[in-house]
């Protein structure tokens, strides 16, 4: 890719990703920061995006949580339905998901299934609003990444390429099962906890997002996923800091521009660390997104708090992962000699 590519690529999600995080951050309504999230991915996989696209996708999503929201208000009060209905949910969800379905749909119906039944615990109030919001979220996210590719449109000979998952049905089975297990056992946890951080299940729903096209490196990815975040992190700590100086909005738009445009670059400019850079990027988004809103001068201790919940989250993936891959080892033998002592 030519120099002036780059810098073309990593202008472009400057100017979409800042546009958004100001506008999430001072228009300031719940959960806000999944638009500059939403952004964030569209603007990184370099495709070309309509104002069809965007009102279909959000169409899309106004439905999925309707559905989520509706079901859930019904059974709310029996917690085992609530977890099949969960668990059936994200499996249709992942298995879409790895046989050609939408990356934004996926994370959107992942969130809604994670947040939505969650906010019933403490508040139907709360999740009727993340109901109404979570589509226009992703609506504005669309928007502002259309706008961003008008003003900085991508190269009229670029090659798209279609980066949707087209698993084998047997493999697509495999990858939902387990995404949708681990999903399962988390939220079970949650859930009799009484825990109630919405950016706990946010932060779940990027990582596994990001492990259903890459099993055979779910192990690497989450430990990358891990340090990216906490680099993310680390920068809106550092960011935090400087706020509590010079608390003027300009400065913190520079600022937020001055973060967006040294991950941008590294994404565009090193193949291998791509990923990584624009997770980064997310988690920056995140933790500025809630801490600004909500502990205003206070930031020592948001930051830590969140780093460790972004531990336990990988740190929980692994074990599940391993535990996982050593009961399959165990039963796949077993059934293979069944199949061998079986009578011909």
């Amino acid at each position: 890719m030519p120099i002036n590519s780059q810098q073309a690529d990593t202008r472009r999600l400057v100017l979409g990703v800042l546009i958004s995080f100001t506008l999430a951050l001072f228009i300031a309504w719940p959960l806000a920061y999944l638009s500059t999230i939403t952004t964030c991915i569209l603007l990184a996989s370099r495709k070309p995006i309509t104002i069809v696209m965007a009102i279909a996708v959000s169409l899309i999503t106004l439905v999925l949580v309707n559905i989520i929201y509706w079901l859930f208000s019904w059974f709310g009060q029996f917690h085992l339905v609530m977890l099949a209905g969960l668990f059936i949910f994200c499996y249709l969800t992942f298995y879409r998901a790895a046989t050609g379905g939408s990356k934004i749909i996926t994370l959107a119906a992942l969130l809604a299934a994670l947040i939505i039944p969650t906010t019933f615990n403490f508040s139907s109030d709360l999740a009727w609003v993340v109901t109404k919001l979570l589509p226009i979220n992703v609506l504005v996210g669309f928007l502002v990444a259309a706008l961003a590719l008008i003003f900085m449109p991508l190269p009229a000979d670029l090659e798209v390429i279609d980066d949707n998952l087209y698993f084998s049905p047997e493999q697509a089975h495999s990858r939902a099962l387990e995404l949708s297990s681990a999903v399962l056992i988390f939220i079970a946890i949650f859930w009799s906890q009484g825990w109630t951080d919405i950016l706990m299940l946010v932060f779940l729903s990027l990582f596994i997002h990001r492990l259903v096209e890459c099993p055979s490196l779910r192990y690497k990815v989450t430990f990358g996923y891990l340090a990216a975040n906490v680099v993310g992190g680390a920068m809106a700590v550092a960011a935090f800091q400087l706020l509590v100086v010079a608390t003027n909005p300009l400065f913190f738009i520079l600022l937020s521009a001055l973060v967006f445009s040294l991950l941008s670059l590294k994404a565009f400019t090193d193949i291998q660390q791509t990923t990584l850079a624009f997770t980064a990027i997310n988690s920056f988004v995140a933790l500025m997104g809630t801490s600004v809103l909500y502990y205003q001068i206070d930031t020592q201790v948001p930051y830590l708090t969140r780093l460790s919940q972004i531990v336990a989250i990988a740190a929980y993936l692994l074990v599940f992962f391993g535990l996982y891959d050593w009961l399959k080892a165990k039963i796949q033998p077993s059934q293979a000699q069944e199949v061998s002592d079986s009578p011909q």
